[in-house]
């Protein structure tokens, strides 16, 4: 952009703005000014410095001069292009020492649309390095613009807009913030759809709820981790996910990828901090062990202020709040704090790699439970088949948790050599094969005609979305919103189909 600047016009004819101090000169009884000679223009900070300048190149007195002022204002980006200084006081070095002018310019990062680079931004370079001989900041970041759900451009006539303080009514600025840096990736449009903001007010929400649960044992916990060996293998795996994901945030925050930092987080602590560390400590706080409980107290204190602390560029209010519950009476605001960084001493990469191994089990247990209703209250039987010798121990060591989190009511774990048991709900991770018999469980013949049924109506509704997409003039004629959810059904319909397909076969 500054490698071949050219000349712009900076003129508007506005009613409003900073007048051109452009002045034109005319010979009093004299002919009409030619405006194209530069000659006959002075330009200068006042009327005063004017009348002077137009007296030294005339060589006349001031009463032998009329000057009139040039009706144009500047365009908005001439005046724009100062923001960088102007903002800090520039050019009164009262007001430029009274905002820290030499603290805050040149500034670190510039953050703007892609739509106003040459406008703006080029135009900030330019001012500041004519007026400073300095770059006005080192980095820009160019994210996208946001856009309805459908991926329009907002505007009145369509009626489309989308308020963000009505969001912020709505849903808070907490989880607004999550939405926009969670869909802030390398693209230039951010389709902005307000349930998924919804979706993440629930997010913010269980960030509160997960405080909730940990509060009443606060009073319990230490101010430093105990010792690693003293650790089992539980809080080993939740303090290396933790230290994992804080290596992730620092990576993409430092890379200005905002949505790889919330697809993380938002990962961590739904699922690994709030559905499985939280639910694997109830047992130990019900257990009346007052060692183990301290122990469990103080990891999950320490856990949940990191996860704050990485939270809190992203959605500041909440976790200032929860900040002040959980600091010591020796720390300040969590926005002055130094941001959590990856610590070499708190790796568990076993622990890890068994813990997580157990998840993906559980969580395919629940999958296949869900698919045919068995409803999760229900407690079934289940066998599985895996060669490896380290998960299949971890899932015998760990079988009190698995049964509760499976809501299993007995587990068989058998290598790959022995029978797979008939009529069985299957699925397999790369490591292990899950079944789940449904003798007795359901009533198998009105499963498969339930499924059936429900295969041919699925069919029935992907054919008539099927016969829309092969379609040319419908496909070239229809609006972009209607060709959108035509895609998207006929997707979802043919994975539907698929699915009902797999669990058919496992019945016969």
């Amino acid at each position: 952009w500054l490698g071949n600047i050219r000349h712009w016009c900076i003129s508007r004819q506005l009613w409003w703005g900073h007048r051109i101090p452009a002045y034109l000169i005319k010979v009093v009884d004299g002919p009409e000014p030619d405006t194209s000679d530069p000659n006959n223009w002075v330009v200068a900070r006042t009327l005063d410095e004017a009348v002077k300048l137009a007296c030294e190149k005339k060589g006349l007195p001031a009463e032998s001069m009329s000057l009139s002022q040039d009706p144009d204002v500047l365009d908005t980006w001439f005046s724009s292009a100062l923001w960088p200084m102007s903002t800090l006081g520039w050019p009164n070095e009262q007001r430029m020492k009274e905002r820290k002018f030499d603290t805050f310019f040149p500034t670190s990062v510039l953050v703007t649309g892609f739509d106003i680079i040459f406008f703006w931004v080029a135009r900030m370079m330019m001012m500041s390095l004519k007026f400073t001989k300095k770059i006005p900041f080192h980095k820009v970041y160019i994210h996208a613009i946001v856009r309805d759900k459908l991926g329009r451009k907002m505007s009145k006539s369509l009626g489309n807009g989308i308020d963000p303080l009505e969001m912020i009514d709505l849903y808070g600025a907490d989880a607004l913030r999550f939405s926009l840096a969670s869909g802030s990736g390398y693209n230039r449009n951010i389709n902005l759809d307000p349930e998924r903001i919804g979706g993440h007010r629930n997010f913010i929400n269980k960030i509160w709820n997960a405080f909730r649960f940990i509060s009443p044992f606060l009073d319990k916990a230490d101010q430093q981790l105990p010792e690693m060996k003293n650790l089992d293998n539980h809080e080993k795996w939740i303090l290396s996910e933790l230290n994992t994901i804080t290596k992730s945030m620092n990576e993409s925050l430092e890379e200005f990828r905002y949505d790889d930092s919330c697809s993380v987080l938002y990962s961590f602590i739904y699922d690994s901090f709030c559905s499985w560390f939280i639910e694997l400590s109830k047992p130990v706080f019900e257990s009346g062990n007052a060692e183990d409980i301290k122990r469990r107290a103080t990891v999950l204190k320490f856990a949940f202020r990191k996860i704050v602390a990485l939270l809190h560029p992203i959605s500041p209010f909440i976790t200032e709040e929860l900040w002040s519950y959980l600091k010591n009476d020796n720390e300040d605001l969590l926005i002055i704090q130094d941001y959590p960084e990856f610590d070499e001493t708190i790796i568990f990469e076993t622990e890890q790699n068994q813990m997580n191994k157990l998840i993906e089990v559980i969580g395919l247990i629940r999958n296949l439970r869900a698919s045919v209703n068995i409803k999760p209250k229900e407690e079934i039987s289940a066998v599985l088949r895996t060669d490896d010798k380290v998960i299949a121990k971890y899932v015998s060591d760990n079988q009190v948790n698995f049964l509760k989190l499976a809501k299993i009511k007995s587990l068989t774990v058998t290598d790959k050599s022995h029978e797979a048991p008939e009529k069985s709900l299957i699925g397999a991770t790369t490591h292990t094969e899950v079944y789940l018999p449904l003798e007795g469980v359901i009533d198998i013949s009105e499963q498969v005609t339930r499924l059936n049924k429900e295969l041919k109506k699925t069919t029935a509704d992907f054919q008539k979305y099927d016969k829309k997409i092969n379609n040319e003039k419908f496909m070239s004629n229809a609006k972009d919103e209607v060709i959108t959810e035509v895609k998207e059904n006929h997707a979802e319909l043919l994975e539907k189909i698929s699915s009902l397909e797999k669990y058919l076969k496992s019945f016969s």
